[in-house]
């Protein structure tokens, strides 16, 4: 028995290294959502075991990730009368298809307007959407921006883009949304050309270009 208290203190010199207070005041300060993440870990670890606590953490991350997914970020700023910022904050995919729609078709429709925590009363007639953050976008999502583009024309909106990268426009391209919205490189280009008519002959010169090399390659794949 006298050997006990010899093996408690290896154990604690042994233990005490590895905990980390500082890293869950860091998480605390900066990510909230991974500070619950990591507590929810924790309680586990202390009431089941380490597997169970790792298991539950590795469940609640894929959790937030398809729900970042099914919601993406949408930000809506007013930027004159009767125009609006439409940006999308990261790629969209299938699942968050729906998100975007749905908020596009509420802006046509006259449901809402928000910025941030402000409601404006003046009615939408011109949507510039911001792709500069969407590094990537599958067909589904191009389909429902395609929808939505042509409800608004429906309803006298106007919509046109701006700041697309290379592979979303080519793919854009590929799925006819270039047919019906105009991109322009910048904001303020997109502001001012926002009466256009917008077919594929109406795009500026680089849109053009990629609208012909998808041709182009549609006739070599055919």
């Amino acid at each position: 028995m006298y050997r006990m208290p010899v093996l408690a203190a290896i154990i604690m010199v042994a233990v005490f290294p590895m905990i980390d207070f500082a890293k869950p005041i860091y998480l605390w300060k900066i990510a909230k959502k991974e500070f619950f993440v990591w507590f929810i870990c924790f309680v586990f670890i202390l009431v089941k075991s380490i597997e169970v606590g790792i298991l539950v953490a590795i469940f609640i991350e894929i959790a937030l990730v398809v729900a970042r997914y099914m919601w993406p970020t949408v930000l809506i700023t007013h930027v004159e009368d009767g125009t609006y910022d439409f940006k999308i904050d990261g790629s969209i995919w299938y699942l968050g298809a729906f998100s975007i729609k749905n908020h596009l078709s509420n802006m046509v429709n006259g449901n809402y307007i928000k910025d941030n925590t402000q409601f404006y009363s003046d009615p939408v007639r011109n949507i510039i959407i911001d792709f500069s953050r969407v590094s990537n976008a599958d067909s589904t999502a191009l389909d429902k921006i395609k929808e939505s583009v042509i409800l608004a024309s429906k309803r006298d909106v106007r919509v046109m883009g701006y700041a697309m990268t290379d592979l979303v426009l080519a793919r854009a391209a590929r799925q006819g949304l270039l047919s019906c919205l105009r991109i322009e490189k910048t904001k303020q280009d997109a502001i001012r050309n926002v009466h256009f008519v917008t077919d594929e002959s109406t795009q500026p010169a680089y849109v053009r270009m990629m609208i012909q090399l998808e041709y182009r390659e549609n006739i070599f794949r055919a």
